[in-house]
């Protein structure tokens, strides 16, 4: 005896795994999702692809390296003691340049070497000439600090952030149009059952009525009505299996799971969820909704440019200066002597009298910020409206399944008693079969209404932007 319990408990365990095994709870699908889908490969790239044009950007620090050659003659058809016959030019001149963020300035090195040769009546003049400068341009207004030359670089970090919301954003909502097609796969395997239970039933009444027939206990006609009521079963669960494995198919082919249509889903179908707080609702959207950081992402960018418009409005003024050292002789190695110090100091001063272009971007940028203003005013109503109505819609949602489960208990107690009434011959089997229909109907609606309240349920943790959270921590 104590052998048998043992063997029936390892039994008992074993159909357990197997069952388990076989069995895929929403968040297994939706890791699953996560994990294969070509879409969230692609939406996580679109930063990175941001990213990188914003490290293009620090080229702009770059050195930068120039160089020219040059190669002139001239002559001038005046033959007198002063001026030149014909003059060759020879340069080389070589440059780095590079601008500083941190200051807005920009710095420049060169070396330049001529070559002159110039042939007068008298006799031909030749000069070398080496020069090396130092030069720095540093901005006194306009683009003070490098508030201009950081600007592009500075803008760019609030699209990498919006781009980042908006990858959140498409994969929650690409999740939550999933959890519908699994929710589907839910309900119609939830109707293959209820449909199976009643072909089940149907099958019976058909052989009773059979039997009965062959006693001669009952007329004809109700062997071909339990009949029609088994047909009709048959074909109901027929069109539920077919709608059924076309879901199946479909996400097979969404998971890249070939095996997919051995499983079978778990989900508690009939559970109902605490109802949300609507006042705690409102609050976390107007604070904390993905949707609206968004929109105050875009909001800080304009403000953010608008410093460096309003900077960009100012006087270009620079302060200039430069140091050099010069050799020159007729003599090419006598040129590379180079100790002539040179020194220059200069300011220089550009603006545009009207400076029309910069008042109209600076106008433009405040009306651009309005725009996207009441935008999120806009889109914060259109969500707390949504919710509102989501919430409301559970709540209601929940007093229907509740009428549910009374209607199907009522139409139990009835089918048991037509039944009864039925096999003491005090009814006919029409009403019998006409009380299980109800009750199978009374059970189909049941379980699509489950279905809505999950599947509205489930949209409203995507408008909390709670369904990829639930994924990426584990946790349904």
């Amino acid at each position: 005896m104590i052998r048998i319990k043992l063997l029936t408990i390892l039994l008992l365990l074993f159909m357990s795994e197997v069952v388990s095994a076989n069995s895929l709870t929403l968040e297994q699908f939706l890791t699953q999702i996560v994990n294969n889908h070509p879409f969230f490969k692609k939406e996580t790239i679109k930063p990175d692809i941001l990213k990188t044009q914003q490290q293009a950007l620090l080229g702009d620090e770059d050195w930068y390296v120039n160089a020219t050659t040059r190669l002139a003659h001239e002559e001038s058809g005046i033959n007198d003691a002063f001026t030149a016959e014909k003059t060759n030019n020879a340069n080389l001149d070589v440059s780095l340049n590079r601008a500083y963020w941190l200051t807005g300035g920009q710095v420049s090195l060169a070396y330049s070497l001529a070559r002159s040769s110039q042939d007068f009546s008298q006799g031909k003049i030749k000069s070398y000439q080496n020069n090396v400068s130092l030069q720095y341009v540093h901005p006194l207004l306009k683009n003070v600090n490098g508030i201009l030359s950081q600007l592009n670089y500075q803008l760019q970090n609030y699209s990498i952030q919006n781009s980042e919301l908006n990858m959140l954003e498409a994969k929650e909502n690409f999740l939550a149009d999933l959890s519908d097609k699994y929710l589907d796969w839910v309900l119609q395997t939830e109707l293959r059952r209820i449909n199976e239970e009643r072909l089940a039933i149907s099958q019976t009444e058909l052989t009773r009525s059979q039997k009965k027939r062959a006693n001669n206990l009952v007329p004809k006609v109700d062997v071909i009505r339990a009949k029609t009521a088994y047909i009709q079963s048959k074909q109901s669960l027929h069109q539920t299996q077919t709608t059924l494995s076309s879901i199946l198919a479909e996400l097979a082919v969404i998971t890249q799971d070939n095996k997919f249509a051995s499983l079978t889903p778990s989900y508690a179908l009939y559970k109902t969820n605490p109802l949300p707080d609507e006042n705690q609702v409102q609050t976390h959207i107007e604070n904390q909704s993905r949707l609206l950081n968004i929109y105050q992402i875009r909001l800080d960018q304009i403000r953010h440019n608008l410093r460096g418009l309003s900077n960009a409005k100012k006087p270009d003024l620079n302060f200039i200066v430069g140091a050099g050292l010069l050799g020159n002789d007729d003599k090419l190695g006598g040129s590379t002597s180079i100790d002539k110090p040179q020194y220059s100091v200069a300011l220089s001063f550009n603006y545009p009298l009207a400076n029309r272009s910069a008042k109209a971007n600076i106008d433009q940028a405040h009306l651009q910020k309005m725009q996207i203003e009441e935008e999120k005013n806009d889109l914060t109503l259109q969500l707390q409206s949504s919710a509102a109505a989501i919430v409301e819609q559970l709540a209601q949602l929940e007093i229907s399944l509740t009428l549910h489960q009374e209607q199907i208990e009522s139409y139990k107690t009835k089918t048991s008693e037509e039944l009864k009434r039925y096999n003491q011959g005090r009814s006919e089997l029409t009403f019998v079969l006409q009380s299980q229909d109800q009750e199978q109907q009374a059970k189909i609606a049941y379980a699509i209404t489950a279905t809505t309240y999950h599947k509205v349920y489930l949209r409203y943790r995507a408008l909390m932007d709670e369904l990829l959270k639930s994924i990426d921590e584990g946790g349904a």
